[in-house]
């Protein structure tokens, strides 16, 4: 009797080592799905970071454009103001959009900045401080 049991014990073990390389197959086939989505969600966070610093670099161009005319047309106010064609009320509404530009350029300059760490976050980067080099004394 023992001869026809081996045989049925050698094909469950057949079907259970066939099994266990199913599962094998799968799992790696996941971690490679995993590790797929991983680079394509750290390609997205870089191209966003790029893009953003993009679009704030070019919106701080267009500011500060704008922060000069404002400028200018301020100090023509304060001019036209001393010589009398004009009152307070448009050189404080001059002033304000001044200082509006002003506020807008320093969001912007702000956004560039947090988009740079982004970016270099999302390549790898870190702040972490760095361990002291070991002193070795004579």
């Amino acid at each position: 009797m023992e001869p026809r049991r081996q045989p049925a014990d050698a094909r469950l073990q057949g079907g259970a080592l066939k099994t266990n390389v199913e599962i094998k197959t799968a799992s790696q086939k996941q971690a490679v799905a995993e590790y797929a989505s991983i680079g394509l969600r750290a390609f997205g966070e870089v191209e966003g970071a790029l893009a953003g610093e993009l679009a704030a670099r070019d919106r701080e161009q267009l500011l500060t454009q704008a922060l000069a005319d404002n400028q200018r047309a301020f100090e023509i106010v304060q001019t036209q103001y001393r010589v009398g064609s004009t009152d307070m009320r448009y050189v404080t509404q001059r002033q304000l959009a001044l200082n509006s530009t002003q506020a807008a350029l320093i969001q912007v300059q702000t956004e560039q900045r947090v988009q740079r760490v982004n970016l270099h976050l999302a390549l790898g980067g870190s702040f972490a401080p760095r361990p002291a080099p070991p002193t070795t004394h004579p």
